[in-house]
């Protein structure tokens, strides 16, 4: 099996990835039904409820695709600079559609703004409303330290699980000092291993390192439809849920990446509709969280919402899933804008230097 299947198809992971996680809030946050009354649709209803394993496959090919980027380009300001013309741009830009509908029509709060606006809410707070904006940008800067430990020195392996372990035990600790802090934000501080070890596998993905087909194939598929199966039939607590999802979410992005090889070798995947969904998708998964969390919030302060009407949730998110098309196209724009200044501006510095 080759380690790079992950990075081959990266586009159609991150496309399914955003549209489980989005079909997942669906269930747990407006209560929809996705075995529509059927008892012979249930399995549906039982996937879907795992949606949040979405997050895990996201961060893990996040880690992987990092390491890419930082081949290109070492400099940790250059890094973090990119990573946030990347983010902030389509953040702002939905925040200020979400607070004018909110001025305009429902009430306006400039405190909860100025929380928005820092990304600070849910660490102070525990405001999930974007919980997962304020985990990536806080693993962004973490990144090249992470890459410095794991890489500069012996036994990459090693300082991985000392990493994690390091991780899991300051969760334990945390749990047991500050367990009101920690029941606030453990949906993210549980997910800081599973990004660990997407830092780590990114070297390995980058150089092609292949794996014998046999356990690993099968042992992919095991590992995500064994979460699967203990998220259905188990009685763990939350957390805990959060951090064995690190299973199936490396299973899971191994499982999609196969399936793509399948399909790619017995039909032309490229074509496929499907394979083009999920493809396309990818290339604005972001702005699709950020606008369908955001239109959900809106309606969910109007009279017309309704607990648990699953096609008024599939229909806003349809009507999110364009807006976020909109806005990715912005804010490229915008990034690559700034990223351009920046690069016209090294290179004026660069030929002072020389100059002088």
């Amino acid at each position: 099996m080759d380690l790079r299947l992950v990075s081959q198809y990266r586009g159609v992971i991150y496309g399914f990835s955003i549209i489980y996680i989005v079909l997942f809030h669906g269930f747990a946050i407006d209560k929809g039904n996705y075995s529509f009354g059927m008892s012979g649709l249930q399995w549906f209803q039982d996937f879907i409820a795992m949606g949040n394993i979405g997050v895990d496959i996201f961060l893990l090919l996040s880690g992987i695709c990092l390491y890419f980027s930082f081949q290109k380009n070492d400099e940790t300001y250059a890094f973090i600079k990119k990573r946030l013309a990347r983010v902030v741009p389509s953040a702002y830009i939905v925040y200020s559609l979400y607070w004018v509908v909110k001025y305009l029509f429902l009430s306006f709060n400039p405190t909860a703004l100025l929380g928005r606006l820092t990304l600070m809410d849910f660490w102070i707070q525990g405001d999930t409303t974007m919980w997962f904006l304020s985990l990536i940008l806080v693993l962004y800067f973490c990144y090249p330290y992470f890459y410095g430990f794991l890489f500069h020195g012996k036994s990459p392996a090693l300082r991985c699980a000392l990493l994690m372990g390091t991780s899991y035990l300051m969760l334990f600790v945390l749990f047991n000092l500050a367990p009101d802090y920690f029941k606030m934000t453990e949906v993210a501080l549980t997910r800081f291993p599973v990004f660990i070890l997407g830092c780590f596998m990114g070297k390995y993905v980058y150089e092609d390192v292949r794996m014998p087909s046999l356990p690993y194939i099968p042992l992919a598929f095991v590992m995500f439809f064994g979460v699967l199966a203990l998220n259905t039939f188990g009685h763990l607590p939350g957390y805990v849920m959060h951090m064995v999802y690190l299973i199936g979410g490396v299973g899971g992005a191994y499982s999609i990446a196969l399936i793509c090889l399948f399909f790619d070798k017995h039909l032309q995947l490229p074509v496929h509709p499907l394979y083009r969904f999920f493809d396309f998708t990818g290339g604005f998964t972001l702005e699709l969280y950020f606008c369908s969390i955001m239109i959900n919030q809106v309606l969910r302060m109007t009279p017309f919402y309704q607990v648990g009407n699953l096609a008024q949730y599939l229909l806003l998110m349809a009507v999110a899933y364009v807006l976020a098309w909109l806005v990715g196209i912005a804010s490229t724009a915008i990034a690559n804008r700034l990223l351009g200044k920046t690069k016209k501006l090294q290179a004026l510095h660069a030929g002072q230097r020389v100059r002088s």
